[in-house]
């Protein structure tokens, strides 16, 4: 993006149609790229669940114990989306000991909160405490497709300043370039 906003600049600047015609190339063919991800996504919603799906399972399972820097990013996709484990929920812990999943319940919402029953999960953080309720694999396919509309408008307000950008372009390219008069 840097290189693309330097043909840009210098070439409003400088009045130069190669800089020009090479930053208007650019930002068609990143619209064109835009337009055709948005539409795959549109057909494909399906399909990318899926993947995400069996991308979140090849990661399986989760042990904290080794402190890795990718055990750190599900604790904090697990704080963010207010859920626990990736998939399957708690049992996706080796063991079913849960970092990153404690939570304080709330009398009204019992359902994504809650104090594990059966034994199978324990509360890495407190024990005995309430832990989320909801898989992240669900968490952020529910956050997607809430937020389905805002993602699409931050995606179309883009896409527009790339074809202003595009029209202002071709625009400089086509105008005469003004000469310094000297006297």
């Amino acid at each position: 993006m840097f290189v693309v906003g330097f043909f840009g600049c210098c070439g409003a600047i400088k009045e130069n149609k190669c800089l020009l015609g090479t930053y208007f190339t650019c930002l068609l063919i990143i619209f064109l790229a835009q337009v055709g991800i948005g539409i795959w996504a549109l057909v494909s919603q399906s399909s990318i669940e899926t993947e995400i799906k069996k991308g979140l399972n090849s990661t399986l399972p989760l042990d904290y114990s080794k402190s890795d820097a990718y055990a750190n990013t599900v604790v904090a996709v697990q704080q963010s989306f207010k859920c626990c484990g990736l998939v399957t929920g708690c049992t996706d812990w080796i063991g079913g000991n849960t970092t990153g999943c404690s939570c304080t319940p709330v009398i009204t919402n019992s359902t994504v909160c809650a104090v594990p029953s059966s034994g199978t999960c324990i509360n890495g953080d407190t024990p005995g405490g309430a832990i989320y309720t909801s898989d992240c694999y669900d968490a952020i396919i529910k956050f997607i497709n809430d937020n389905i509309y805002l993602i699409a408008g931050i995606g179309l307000g883009i896409g527009l300043a790339e074809i202003f950008g595009m029209i202002f372009a071709l625009v400089m390219c086509r105008s005469e370039k003004s000469g310094y008069e000297t006297y």
